[in-house]
């Protein structure tokens, strides 16, 4: 749905603007929800706030940022078809950030993920990969994937609170790193 709904947005609403304002609805919204385990485990949100940082800033802030400007310049289905490659980095960074190991059963079904990405692309004719071209959206696109990715592999390091407290306290970190970028957007015109 990210594509779709930012593919739609890309030249009615500036794409780090779209961003923050995606998140701090997201972090009123569940604020309620997870007001009392906040401040329940307020001790060790502080204790692990690092981490709670480096995940809002790639999984929120670089992210979705990234991902808004790519949008306008790609199409959702590149964008979704780039997306597809996540399993794959997903294990790459969970390997570099803590020497884990994909099954012979993983490695085959991102594979087999991957050829059937590779066939939509080229359209059956393998020779159209070798003139396939990225646009800077494609880019834009696959950097936020690869800081998703990290982010993704990085959870394990959240501190242990509801699934709502977690996302309300990167949601916040999101937002507050989303904001200078959006001004910045918006004092560029």
């Amino acid at each position: 749905p990210l594509p779709l709904v930012g593919h739609r947005a890309a030249g009615l609403i500036p794409s780090v603007t779209f961003a923050l304002i995606r998140w701090v609805g997201v972090f009123f919204i569940l604020l309620p929800f997870a007001w009392g385990d906040l401040r329940r485990h307020w001790p060790e949100i502080l204790r692990h706030s690092g981490v709670l940082i480096v995940l809002g800033v790639t999984g929120i802030t670089l992210n979705t940022a990234m991902s808004y400007v790519g949008l306008q310049e790609t199409t959702a289905l590149n964008a979704m078809l780039i997306q597809s490659s996540a399993p794959l980095l997903i294990g790459a960074w969970s390997f570099v950030l803590f020497r884990d190991r994909l099954t012979r059963w993983q490695v085959a079904g991102i594979l087999l993920s991957l050829c059937g990405v590779a066939a939509i692309l080229c359209r059956g004719s393998w020779l159209a990969l070798v003139t396939l071209r990225p646009n800077p959206g494609d880019l834009w696109m696959a950097g936020a994937l690869a800081l998703y990715c990290f982010y993704s592999a990085l959870l394990r390091r959240a501190p242990r609170l509801s699934h709502l407290s977690l996302l309300a306290c990167l949601a916040f970190v999101g937002m507050i790193g989303l904001a200078p970028l959006s001004w910045h957007e918006l004092a560029q015109g």
